[in-house]
């Protein structure tokens, strides 16, 4: 019994500290319980990251390896 009551209570620390760990501010339990969702955010500019500007953002990237490849 009583390896049940040490083994149910290190479960219980582990799921605890888990739960912590999904955040940098170390509320994630509440984010995965019905927080807000967080955005991504550009880094340079300060925007939110939509599909279309990281599309733009990755055809812009290829656009120029090629034109860098094609100096030489």
């Amino acid at each position: 019994m009583l390896r049940a009551i040490a083994t149910v209570s290190v479960l219980g620390v582990l799921a605890a500290v888990l739960a912590l760990s999904f955040s940098d501010t170390g509320n994630g339990f509440f984010q995965i319980f019905g927080g807000k969702p967080r955005t991504l955010v550009d880094a340079t500019t300060g925007e939110p990251l939509t599909l279309e500007s990281v599309q733009q953002g990755v055809e812009w990237r290829r656009e120029t390896a090629d034109k860098l490849r094609n100096l030489k």
